[in-house]
């Protein structure tokens, strides 16, 4: 709800964040953080037609663009 905004309709936070703060990030022996669960269960959760997910990869950058959640 922290990152939620009515106004806009909005999660206004990345999803790395989400990750952390949700406890669903994962992190290698070798220090390489995961947010694959985080991007499985917002997937999941746009499949059931409970929010509205998009990301973008801009490969110039090597990441994804920051991404639309909503609701």
């Amino acid at each position: 709800c922290f990152h939620y905004d009515p106004l806009a309709n909005r999660v206004q936070c990345s999803i790395t964040t989400l990750a952390i703060e949700c406890g669903l990030a994962t992190e290698s022996a070798a220090g390489t953080l995961s947010i694959t669960r985080a991007t499985r269960a917002l997937t999941f959760l746009s499949e059931l037609g409970l929010i509205s997910y998009q990301t973008e990869y801009d490969p110039l950058i090597g990441c994804n663009i920051p991404t639309d959640i909503s609701l």
